[in-house]
C-alpha cells in the first residue's frame, strides 16, 4: 500500500494535481482534523496506520496517498470554503 504522512500526501497532491496554490502539510493536517468534506461530500480519508510510539519528530499518522489524492481531485466543498475553512487552499 502506498501510504505516507501529511508531507507525503501534500507532495503527491502537488505533483499529480498541480493546484493553483501548492498544498502544504499543514493544510492536509487541517483537512483531517477539521473533518473537511470535498465537493462530493466525503470527509478526508482516515489514517490507514497509526504509530503511537513514534518519536516526537516522526510522523504518527499514515494515510493512503491514492485515497487522499482522489479525495482532493473531487475539489473542496463550497460550504467549507464559505465558512472560512480552506479559503486559501482551493
Amino acid at each position: 500500500m502506498n501510504e505516507g504522512s501529511y508531507s507525503k500526501v501534500a507532495r503527491a497532491i502537488n505533483e499529480e494535481l498541480a493546484p493553483a496554490s501548492p498544498v502544504s502539510r499543514q493544510q492536509v493536517y487541517e483537512w483531517y482534523t477539521r473533518g473537511t468534506r470535498n465537493a462530493a461530500g466525503e470527509p478526508f480519508p482516515d489514517p490507514v496506520r497509526r504509530d503511537e510510539e513514534a518519536a516526537a519528530t516522526k510522523p504518527r499518522l499514515f494515510f493512503s496517498v491514492p485515497q487522499a489524492v482522489a479525495w482532493r481531485r473531487a475539489g473542496l466543498s463550497e460550504n467549507s470554503m464559505r465558512q472560512g475553512r480552506n479559503r486559501l487552499y482551493a
